[in-house]
């Protein structure tokens, strides 16, 4: 279903003018996709809150933040987007159900998803910047704890997903997807949301190449994706020294739109901790040799703040 169609079968929308605002800036980020422009996302939202603040939580992470800490998660949106961000990404990246219910928060589910899309929502207008798009975010995350049966997940991301696009995510992205079958399951779970979807690996380099973190080589997954209509690969939350062993497989594999987001830092189950070494020069000067191979969009993931998406500007 394209995006037009989605907005015409259950998409809240405010009024006819935030409609049409909506429909340019998703239409503009496809057509400079598709015409092979440069385009920058945001950074690390959930290690920014966490940084700037917010407490994290054993088993969930930042997955509660949208209710516990609404202003610091608006307030990182809002920096972002004044750094040059034309994407942002909700703080939903540990909301999903079962990950919720390690925290007893499960019942909060519903209600912290359309938070987090709000507050993205609030940010972008506060910074009166129409042309940035909202996406979602959900992930195979399993937060120290175990990943549900098939069905269970399945349902539980169906729900997600419905959530966010009704909440105002305009397009969503799964995020580290880290392992085959997982990555299959919410594939099949947001096939027919009806907006656009990234989709975003994280990998690591063996002896047998680059593969998903937990499990899996990263050909296989790209071609798992053929069965989706996805509009970007992403190579995300990977070391930055691992990045162009990845891009060399995406660019034999992949026939589309790449992203790159990479990750700076290290997490011990409950808080990111921050590398310096990386400043916002040097990770732009590691995104400028991404671009040059052709990469298109950029950005950053945990442990990358908002200095670094400024310092990134002239890239774009």
């Amino acid at each position: 279903m394209s995006w037009p169609a989605a907005l015409s079968t259950g998409v809240a929308v405010v009024d006819n003018h935030h409609q049409s605002a909506t429909l340019h800036a998703m239409t503009n980020l496809a057509a400079r996709l598709a015409a092979g422009e440069r385009i920058l996302i945001d950074g690390g939202t959930g290690s920014e809150v966490e940084r700037q603040g917010a407490e994290m939580v054993t088993g969930a992470w930042s997955g509660a933040t949208a209710v516990t800490y609404p202003d610091i998660v608006r307030s990182v949106h809002e920096q972002f987007i004044s750094s040059g961000a034309e994407v942002i990404f909700a703080n939903t990246y540990a909301s999903s159900r079962h990950v919720l219910a390690q925290v007893g928060r499960a019942h909060q589910f519903e209600e912290l998803n359309r938070a987090g899309l709000r507050l993205a929502v609030e940010a972008r207008e506060n910074a009166n910047a129409p042309h940035v798009v909202i996406s979602g975010s959900m992930s195979t995350t399993e937060q120290g704890g175990e990943f549900p049966p098939h069905d269970v997940a399945l349902r539980n991301y169906i729900d997600q997903a419905r959530i966010q696009v009704d909440a105002g995510a305009e397009m969503i992205t799964l995020e580290m997807m880290r392992n085959l079958e997982t990555t299959r399951t919410i594939l099949e779970a947001t096939k027919d949301v009806g907006v656009p979807l990234w989709v975003g690996m994280s990998c690591v380099i063996t002896n047998d190449g680059p593969r998903l973190v937990y499990d899996g080589s990263l050909e296989e997954a790209i071609r798992m994706l053929d069965d989706y209509d996805i509009e970007l690969l992403a190579i995300m939350h990977t070391e930055t020294a691992d990045v162009d062993a990845c891009l060399d497989v995406v660019d034999a594999h992949w026939d589309g739109p790449v992203g790159v987001y990479a990750q700076v830092g290290d997490w011990n189950g409950t808080n990111w901790f921050y590398d310096d070494t990386v400043t916002p020069e040097k990770h732009a000067e590691l995104n400028a040799g991404w671009v040059d191979r052709g990469v298109q969009v950029i950005g950053g993931c945990c442990g990358i703040g908002p200095e670094h998406i400024s310092a990134m500007q002239r890239l774009v």
